[in-house]
């Protein structure tokens, strides 16, 4: 029997504005044994996220995409100094830089997703969201 990764795209409007999160596929999963084990959805926020040891990944949310050679390009108008990283652990949320990445219950990064900058809209958020650690304001 064929195994069919499954892929969500859904959209929230959350007071005028749109929220687009993709959810990750089996087949992009986090995995150690990777020759090159890094987790990237660079569609939606070119995050790229490395794996430990135990096969848990780290959830990074960086608003850039980072080339071969260490360069990186802006691909949102935004460029940010340092990535978000936290281990990832079930239900936890890293809510950063008009981010936002959700850790499933297999320890990978599930949903991650590019918010629009806004001020109002992050404060919003946050009060509407507690359970979303609010990590530092771009």
């Amino acid at each position: 029997m064929y195994k069919f990764p499954m892929v969500v795209l859904f959209s929230i409007t959350y007071f005028g504005q749109c929220i687009i999160p993709a959810v990750e596929s089996k087949a992009t999963a986090c995995d150690p044994k990777r020759k090159d084990p890094t987790y990237k959805d660079s569609k939606m926020t070119c995050a790229e996220c490395s794996c430990v040891k135990n096969g848990k990944a780290l959830v990074c949310t960086e608003n850039r995409c980072k080339w071969n050679d260490g360069t990186t390009v802006n691909k949102y108008g935004v460029d940010f100094d340092l990535p978000v990283v936290k281990l990832c652990e079930p239900g936890m949320s890293v809510y950063n830089n008009c981010n936002v990445c959700t850790c499933g219950t297999n320890y990978q990064p599930t949903i991650c997703h590019l918010i629009t900058c806004n001020a109002r809209l992050l404060e919003l958020m946050t009060k509407s969201n507690p359970n979303y650690p609010f990590l530092e304001k771009s």
